[in-house]
């Protein structure tokens, strides 16, 4: 699973509770506002250099009021609105939302998009509602179905994949302490595929210090390592998703581990 992770700088979590369909950003029923507003904010992130992911999230008991999280750099802000219309007032750009301190978990539920989703995410959501309640969501698709139950926990910014309900209260003794679960790791979606595989190599890596197509540094504990990224000599055959093919695929492999 290391490095199949999608790159994001920035999600965006709004609350959507109507029906996702497969492609549930570009067909729902926000108000034409709420779908400009939206679009908007999504391209004053592109005219800065800056990938923006909006998700739909929701927990079956809310009612009424509307939740958006925006996590960036490290950095967790979230906001309840009363309605779709007040909405529109949030520069979600320019405007730091107020800060969430304590991590919130985002698991793939959407079923349209792919039952394995459904299938293995609603488990997974129920077991992690169980233990931490208010701060579990049901999402959108975040790429992998084949990872399925794939859980983004932000601010971490890591996606995790396979966490199954079993596997909950070992995953959260990492991740609420801030963590990387690395059994489950997907990668931190702030870095590239070649650094999403480099830092899982590396038992305690910390800062990213610099990377290149092929290689990625980062500081540890114990000093400086260097990790070299190269495609694997031959392709492997990845599990198949709930009702579809199987695939071939090339991964990214470690070709050397340097320390310093």
């Amino acid at each position: 699973m290391p490095g199949t992770a999608i790159q994001v700088d920035v999600w965006i979590m709004l609350e959507y509770r109507r029906a996702w369909t497969a492609k549930a950003l570009d067909n729902n029923q926000l108000l034409e506002p709420t779908k400009a507003w939206l679009a908007e904010t999504i391209s004053h992130f592109a005219n800065l250099g800056i990938t923006a992911r909006p998700q739909f999230i929701r927990r079956p008991e809310r009612t009424n009021t509307i939740q958006v999280y925006v996590s960036r750099g490290g950095r967790l802000g979230g906001l309840t609105v009363a309605s779709e219309s007040a909405l529109h007032q949030l520069d979600l750009v320019n405007t730091p939302l107020p800060e969430v301190t304590q991590p919130q978990y985002f698991v793939c539920t959407n079923a349209k998009r792919d039952v394995c989703c459904a299938k293995f995410g609603r488990p997974t959501y129920a077991a992690l509602h169980g233990e931490i309640q208010g701060r579990a969501w049901q999402t959108t698709h975040v790429g992998g179905h084949r990872y399925a139950p794939n859980v983004l926990v932000l601010p971490q910014s890591a996606l995790y994949g396979r966490v199954m309900p079993a596997d909950v209260p070992r995953f959260l003794a990492q991740t609420e302490v801030n963590k990387l679960a690395r059994e489950f790791l997907r990668g931190q979606t702030r870095y590239s595929k070649v650094a999403q595989v480099a830092e899982h190599a590396i038992e305690d890596a910390g800062v990213l210090q610099s990377e290149t197509l092929h290689q990625a540094t980062f500081t540890t504990p114990t000093g400086v390592q260097t990790i070299s990224v190269e495609p694997a000599p031959q392709s492997i055959e990845l599990l198949p998703s709930c009702g579809k093919p199987s695939k071939d695929v090339v991964p990214l492999i470690v070709a050397s581990h340097t320390s310093e």
